[in-house]
């Protein structure tokens, strides 16, 4: 039966008809995770937590897990950088309210941004060092003082190496290979449904990449000259054989 699930966050959580081409958690999503996304775009954290908290006190939250996804609008603040005050603080409140309401509350470590070739850089030079040095301690600190479950988005994408671009369709949000690793993060427990959702996805993006050819724009070369298809075959074939191995 699939896992009831709501989401809170910024565009990376957004609905589909918010006008980005895929999310992580809605139609693209294992059957195994039955997620309600309650993300608006630009959203940061407090005002985020404001939301939820009021949306709690009015009895429009219903699940059995609750997932906080916001952090990307805080991390490229170019004010002075709080992550006490406007991330861990009003994120601790909510963990506690969604306890007592007898949820489990999902903390979500946020996904490295300024990766993809022939984006814009990081403005500030520090967005993934906030993420990696400060804010994944302090909710991996989090989750285990309170016994609940963290979804290290930074590591998932991470673990891709030289190719996480791939998974991106701009500088900060996902094309639908990457929401898939990103649900993936969300509830492990679900890892053969969602391998072999990620599998079904990735062997279309493959049959669209070779219709295409090899990747748009010197830009996007990295290293030796290889095709998307070629990429994405490979993933495709690791995901598939870790899947049915013993």
């Amino acid at each position: 039966m699939p896992i009831p699930t709501l989401a809170y966050g910024d565009s990376i959580t957004a609905d589909t008809t918010e006008g980005y081409a895929y999310d992580w958690c809605g139609a693209r999503t294992s059957p195994e995770l039955d997620c309600i996304p309650r993300g608006v775009n630009g959203e940061r954290t407090a005002p985020g937590v404001a939301r939820y908290l009021a949306d709690l006190e009015a009895d429009l939250v219903d699940a059995e897990y609750v997932v906080f996804a916001w952090g990307a609008n805080d991390i490229r603040s170019p004010s002075a950088w709080d992550p006490a005050g406007a991330m861990l603080d009003p994120l601790e409140s909510a963990v506690v309210a969604t306890l007592d309401a007898g949820m489990t509350p999902v903390l979500w470590v946020p996904t490295p941004q300024y990766l993809t070739i022939g984006a814009p850089e990081d403005p500030y030079e520090l967005a993934n060092d906030r993420i990696e040095f400060e804010l994944r301690p302090a909710l991996e600190e989090m989750s285990n003082d309170y016994g609940i479950p963290i979804a290290d988005q930074f590591g998932a994408i991470e673990a891709f190496g030289a190719e996480a671009d791939m998974l991106y369709r701009d500088h900060v949000h996902f094309n639908g290979a990457g929401s898939e690793v990103l649900a993936a993060t969300v509830l492990p427990e679900s890892s053969l449904a969602l391998g072999i959702a990620i599998g079904f996805t990735l062997l279309a993006y493959v049959f669209n990449a070779i219709a295409r050819g090899t990747r748009k724009g010197a830009a996007y070369s990295r290293g030796p000259e290889r095709t998307l298809a070629t990429w994405e075959l490979e993933q495709f074939a690791e995901r598939l054989g870790a899947e049915r191995s013993p």
